[in-house]
């Protein structure tokens, strides 16, 4: 070993024998001195991203899935935390396997649980691990908004840069779209190897499986003779399954075993056979009507719903809603009345932190409408308001669409008023005189009144119209 090589083992601390790997396990292979495996293979959370990754992305899910297998047998992952699993193994494996199943890779962590079987936080910790090995990267990172359904986080397969200097895999171009052009000969068995592994078929084993609570096998439970049997008080026997067990010399006929003879049960009972076998019959189960839920469960339920309700409660978080209702939510109230409760005091104007507006709001509700009715009184009240406030909304609506709609009218103000008067007034004298002062519009020689025309009035009034409408475009509002 040289020099620099026992240096960075020494660097990254002593490292324990690996046991020999069991029927389905993988096993581990012993890291390659010089290729910068035994220094620890860590990715910082800001190398995390496609933008900033020293992966390659992996052109299909068959070549990423040899790399995990590579990463996990190697033993080159390092952990820097201090909780959650140490290494990567099995589980590590499956959840591999099932992110080469989406494509874009973008799971839930709620299917993921269900697929895996496995608690959210072990889930969880793999993901992570698979990101500190440079197997996974984030194109878009999952966010939670309170109120709107949270978006799951999409990931790239990728292939760290140890495991192409392991394999001798040579690559063209710069960045994660670097393609790979060939591999060196002495790992093509290798390669294969890491292929096999991938394409074999896997099967997750079920803890206790043919097993019941107790750890008996359950085809062997005894079945207990009803208590009618024993009625002349003698002492019944309970009965019991002949055990399976192997080098046995006798055998039984096949089928279900038959009971003993009628003379010979105890008593004077008439107790068939098929009695004496049967389960006593179990008692039905009463059903609930309703489901009570505990207080704190009752305390987050009304926080949700206040959230989805209220609008300036939009962005809270849960647990902060649920710990500032907590004496409401005890005391039985539901959204409705709270709502209603807050109504009292109006639409608030500007809000600086909507839980402490909440808390001052609810701050002794509980002694001034104790009972149900005082709370029924305040949302009947509340109904009320809502109600007029709704017509009011309708009739200025109506109003308005009305004023744009309809004739135009005067302006309120009355020195604007009188000026548009005037000149309105003005206007109208000026198209009188025209009207008279034309030839042949006046009255005939015998004094007659005169008879204008239609068209030249409808003329005149559209010219008195227009100056107007001049008139009052150039004053000032």
């Amino acid at each position: 070993m040289t020099a620099p090589a026992a240096a960075a083992r020494a660097a990254a601390g002593p490292r324990t024998q690996m046991p020999t790997a069991a029927r389905g396990e993988v096993p581990r292979a012993r890291a390659q001195p010089g290729s910068g495996e035994d220094r620890g293979l860590w990715v910082p959370p800001e190398e995390q991203w496609v933008e900033r990754t020293r992966s390659r992305r992996a052109g299909d899910g068959y070549s990423w899935l040899q790399a995990v297998y590579w990463v996990v047998a190697a033993g080159v992952y390092r952990p820097r935390r201090a909780h959650g699993p140490g290494e990567l193994g099995e589980t590590t494996i499956d959840l591999a396997r099932v992110l080469t199943e989406f494509s874009p890779c973008r799971p839930g962590m709620k299917q993921l649980v269900r697929r895996l079987g496995l608690a959210r936080r072990t889930v969880a910790y793999h993901l992570g691990m698979l990101r500190e090995t440079g197997l996974l990267a984030y194109e878009v990172r999952g966010t939670r908004v309170s109120g709107g359904p949270p978006q799951a986080s999409e990931f790239m397969w990728t292939i760290p840069p140890v495991f192409d200097s392991a394999m001798g895999i040579r690559t063209v171009g710069e960045g994660p779209g670097r393609r790979p052009v060939g591999c060196a000969e002495e790992s093509r068995e290798e390669l294969g190897r890491l292929g096999r592994r991938v394409t074999r078929r896997r099967r997750r084993r079920r803890a206790g499986r043919g097993r019941s609570r107790t750890g008996t096998p359950r085809r062997c439970r005894s079945t207990a003779i009803p208590a009618a049997a024993g009625a002349a008080g003698a002492r019944v026997a309970p009965a019991r399954c002949t055990p399976m067990e192997a080098g046995r010399l006798g055998t039984s006929r096949p089928g279900r075993s038959s009971g003993p003879p009628e003379k010979k049960l105890p008593g004077d009972t008439a107790l068939t056979a098929s009695a004496a076998m049967s389960k006593p019959p179990r008692p039905a189960r009463r059903r609930r009507s309703g489901r009570r839920l505990a207080g704190t469960a009752r305390r987050y339920q009304l926080a949700r719903q206040l959230i989805g309700s209220v609008d300036w409660l939009r962005r809270c978080d849960v647990p902060r809603i649920a710990w500032v209702i907590r004496e409401v939510a005890d005391a039985g109230w539901d959204a409705e009345e709270v709502r209603a409760w807050l109504s009292i005091g109006g639409e608030p104007q500007r809000i600086r932190r909507p839980s402490g507006l909440l808390a001052t709001a609810l701050r002794g509700a509980t002694q001034l409408a104790p009972t149900p009715a005082a709370r029924r009184a305040c949302v009947d009240h509340w109904h009320a308001s809502e109600e007029t406030r709704r017509r009011h909304r309708i009739r200025s609506v109506r109003a308005e669409r009305e004023r744009h709609e309809g004739d135009w009218q005067l302006p309120e103000n009355p020195r604007l008023r009188a000026r548009l008067n005037q000149v309105r007034h003005q206007v109208e004298a000026d198209a009188h005189h025209q009207l008279h002062a034309e030839p042949g519009t006046l009255g005939t020689s015998n004094g007659s009144d005169p008879s204008p025309h239609p068209q030249e009035d409808a003329a005149e009034q559209t010219r008195a119209r227009q100056a107007l409408m001049a008139a009052i475009a150039g004053q000032p509002r």
